[in-house]
């Protein structure tokens, strides 16, 4: 099976140097994609068409597999959730893996995973644990309690099963405030998990795909990652494992390619419009991100405006002014607007209204996410930091997975 093939991004060495020379305003430079999206080539409408087929049956199979969830063991119907919700697929069967975790919440003995103490499986009980808690499940911590020895802590044996490690220290990340073994097992996992403790043990040789899992859930655990970018990385992680299931790989691959053709698209098109428009030598104090902007809102267009201005006539805005931007600007209250997309039926126009109104919990959670963005930004970091390597995982044409199987 080959490999995905990642290419770097365009770096700063491309750049068009006159460009430099115009901006004054904390040393911004252009932006690193440059004419990049200006030669998007578009896919012949045979090659999509064919494509969309095959993406259009696999899909079907993939839901023939969770239709099927009463006639297999629910072990395995959890961790092909998992695996396509890890691959970044899941939007496609939103409906049926909703109905399959309804299941496993509301007839628990139907679903029963182990739960003698002789018979406890550490790796299926965190799996289907962190995914009710997910979808909004209130499952209790206390089916963790099994683990635990009569001193009061996690059993030593359990650090041999590293895959149930992994599985506990990824669940431990829906803990809620007052679990405390979901603490202890979070510290548990981390401490158990690092390279130096488990170099004794053979399934963490640097060749196991589950070792690579392993150090990447230390890094950027499920909970706290980007779907696409998170999609992309486990594809090579996920295709190593003999055990992997030969259809949602290859779903996962045509719809991640299909998704960033269209990104790319839509991103030739406003790069042609923002070239047009040579907004970036008109107003040189304006950072050239349209890229990045594109994955932003109107709103946070129209307050970066604000801020240019202000810097351009050396105007500084008192506290009250400051913050009436920059509450916007930081992006929280965006996010929380565009999260309700795709939620069904929960994003009702009244949810829309609230989250519009500006409630309490938005407002604090906008000053905590400026203040802690302001107290990093006085060393001047640039957003393209941040916003670069999710941006290149998306709609990079070098960043195409390969998708043969």
């Amino acid at each position: 099976m080959a490999h995905p093939q990642v290419l770097e991004a365009p770096t700063l060495s491309a750049q068009n140097d006159e460009q430099d020379a115009n901006r004054h305003l904390a040393n911004y430079h252009p932006s690193i994609w440059g004419d990049f999206f200006l030669s998007y080539a578009s896919h012949d409408s045979m090659e999509a068409d064919d494509d969309n087929k095959k993406h259009q049956k696999l899909k079907e199979e993939i839901k023939g597999m969770l239709a099927d969830h009463a006639n297999k063991p629910p072990k395995e119907v959890l961790e092909l959730i998992d695996e396509i919700q890890h691959l970044g697929v899941s939007y496609n069967f939103q409906s049926e893996v909703d109905e399959i975790l309804e299941i496993f919440f509301e007839d628990e003995n139907r679903w029963n995973l182990g739960d003698d103490d002789g018979d406890a499986d550490l790796f299926h009980i965190s799996l289907q644990f962190r995914l009710l808690r997910q979808h909004g499940y209130k499952i209790s911590c206390d089916v963790f309690k099994k683990f635990k020895d009569s001193n009061g802590g996690f059993k030593a044996s359990l650090v041999s099963d590293v895959r149930g490690m992994v599985s506990l220290y990824e669940a431990a990340h829906l803990r809620v405030h007052g679990e405390n073994i979901l603490d202890e097992a979070l510290a548990f996992t981390t401490s158990h998990l690092d390279s130096s403790s488990m170099a004794a043990h053979d399934q963490f040789s640097s060749s196991n795909p589950l070792a690579e899992q392993a150090r990447r859930a230390l890094d950027r655990p499920i909970r706290k990652s980007l779907i696409r970018p998170e999609a992309r990385h486990y594809m090579s992680v996920y295709q190593e494992d003999p055990l992997h299931n030969e259809v949602v790989l290859a779903f996962a691959k045509l719809d991640f390619n299909i998704l960033q053709k269209l990104h790319q698209k839509e991103l030739s098109d406003i790069t042609q419009w923002w070239k047009s428009l040579n907004i970036s030598q008109k107003l040189p104090f304006v950072r050239d991100r349209v890229v990045e902007l594109y994955f932003w809102m109107k709103t946070l267009v129209r307050v970066y405006f604000v801020e240019a201005q202000w810097c351009e006539r050396k105007y500084v805005p008192t506290m009250e002014e400051y913050m009436a931007v920059a509450l916007l600007s930081c992006g929280y209250t965006t996010l929380a607007s565009s999260s309700f997309v795709g939620m069904g039926d929960i994003a009702t126009e009244d949810a829309f209204d609230w989250v519009s109104s500006n409630p309490k919990i938005i407002k604090a959670s906008s000053i905590i996410n400026r203040l802690m963005d302001d107290i990093v930004s006085h060393e001047v970091l640039n957003i393209i930091q941040v916003m670069s390597p999710v941006v290149a995982v998306m709609v990079s044409n070098k960043n195409h997975v390969d998708g043969s199987a």
